[in-house]
């Protein structure tokens, strides 16, 4: 593969005649590496666009081990726009009315719709109260 290749003809010349008059490649090569460097950041960009997908999300916090609540209780219920990678970011130790929780386990539903071209997320976060 030939560095020249994402150069248009007139940058071509631009940069052979530039190398003619200093006698050597060091502006030619260092153009290349920006031109490489650039089209890689646009492509990785365009990755992570495309892996993290907006979707309606639930996100359901139920406490399984305390003393002030029973087994199953839900604590906290919330609805928002997130992407795909949300559940990999939900902390071990979430606080919720004042109180820290230890995430026992997450639990996640995505559905698509391909009707409507529609996909959703259930999130289901089963805690135990911290001391």
């Amino acid at each position: 593969m030939s560095c020249a290749q994402f150069l248009s003809q007139d940058q071509k010349l631009y940069v052979i005649n530039k190398n003619k008059l200093n006698k050597n490649c060091f502006v030619y090569s260092l153009f290349i590496r920006l031109v490489k460097c650039e089209k890689a950041v646009k492509n990785t960009i365009n990755s992570l666009n495309s892996m993290t997908n907006i979707m309606k999300t639930t996100v359901k916090y139920v406490v399984l081990k305390g003393d002030d609540y029973q087994l199953g209780t839900a604590l906290h219920e919330e609805s928002l726009e997130a992407g795909s990678t949300y559940f990999d970011h939900i902390p071990s130790v979430v606080t919720l009315n004042g109180r820290d929780f230890r995430v026992k386990y997450k639990e996640l539903i995505r559905k698509q719709t391909f009707d409507e071209n529609d996909e959703s997320q259930h999130i289901v976060v089963k805690m135990i109260v911290m001391n």
